[in-house]
């Protein structure tokens, strides 16, 4: 579940945690407007963590919940491991 909170620094904090294993060399991504501070971030399993996204201009939340996507390492490898 992402709960997302608005902060000072014109940005979202967005805390997040790995329910059930490790997710190793994931980044957030969105067509929202602004970039998210680390990229290749590891989450352990049940460990929280937290990310922002640094907002350049409006904030478009609609924009934001439609095309948040997490893209991991595993992946971007299963043809590699199929073969």
């Amino acid at each position: 579940m992402w709960v997302a909170r608005l902060v000072r620094e014109g940005g979202l904090r967005l805390p997040f945690r790995a329910r059930r294993a490790a997710a190793v060399f994931f980044a957030l991504t969105t067509t929202g407007r602004g970039r998210f501070i680390g990229n290749a971030m590891l989450a352990e399993a049940g460990a929280p963590r937290q990310t922002a996204l640094v907002l350049w201009g409006a904030l478009n939340i609609t924009a934001l919940k439609r095309s948040l996507r997490v893209e991991h390492l595993a992946e971007n490898l299963a043809h590699v491991v199929q073969q």
